[in-house]
């Protein structure tokens, strides 16, 4: 081959790899504004489906119910319409209430839909005497007894599951029901939260609007993880 003909071969492997990065950041442009513009869309929806932010003062033994230091503590969290049973969502670790953004209006049919920040999370309080799971539990019974004063279903979702389970063991006389959704690290990011709790209501319900399935994990792992702390995260600006 001359030096023309090679001169030819990479000026075109040059315009092919150009297209492809020119392509290829394209398709990343439009990734990352759909996912803004989609949970900005979610968040529309749950607040047109009756939604509003709220908060509430609980306070919190650090060191057992009986005894021990009290501290008042702040629980952010928004509220949909009452058109049913209790129901507390508690999101997992790096997210917030807005996480349930996507199923609240769907959940609010049946629900009356409690969805809370943890501790370190969002705009609940941001303390770390209050960063464990432990807390965090006695801090939502609080909040439970305070806002809801009867029976009620929670659901955690990835670490959130671990709060979830805390209740229904230590307010078994109010928790009716307790799911537990992508306990274990690995399958955490393949449902988005609250989406198993959609799955599993609509089936009882015979609805055939099914989201799809992510895979099974096993809680029964996960209870002796009740300890360990929570990192705290702040809400980024919009």
């Amino acid at each position: 081959m001359g030096a023309t003909g090679k001169r030819r071969v990479g000026m075109t492997a040059a315009v092919i790899i150009a297209a492809l990065a020119v392509c290829i950041a394209a398709a990343l442009a439009w990734y990352v504004g759909n996912s803004r513009h989609g949970e900005e869309r979610d968040l529309a929806k749950a607040v047109a489906a009756g939604f509003v932010e709220k908060r509430a003062r609980v306070e919190v033994s650090l060191a057992g119910e009986a005894t021990g230091s009290m501290i008042e503590a702040v629980v952010n969290y928004a509220e949909g319409p009452d058109n049913g049973p209790a129901l507390v969502l508690v999101h997992g670790q790096g997210m917030q209430w807005e996480d349930y953004a996507r199923v609240l209006p769907d959940l609010a049919q049946r629900y009356h839909v409690f969805a809370v920040d943890c501790f370190g999370h969002g705009e609940s309080s941001h303390d770390p005497a209050l960063y464990s799971c432990e807390a965090i539990g006695r801090a939502f019974k609080s909040f439970a007894a305070q806002k809801i004063g009867a029976c009620y279903l929670v659901s955690g979702h990835s670490s959130g599951g671990i709060i979830a389970a805390w209740l229904a063991a230590n307010d078994a006389e109010q928790v009716t029901a307790c799911v537990l959704e992508a306990l274990l690290p690995r399958h955490a990011g393949r449902d988005a939260a609250g989406t198993g709790l959609l799955r599993m209501e609509r089936r009882l319900h015979g609805d055939a609007r099914v989201p799809p399935a992510g895979r099974r994990c096993r809680p029964d792992r996960v209870l002796r993880a009740a300890q360990l702390p929570v990192q705290p995260v702040r809400r980024t600006a919009a």
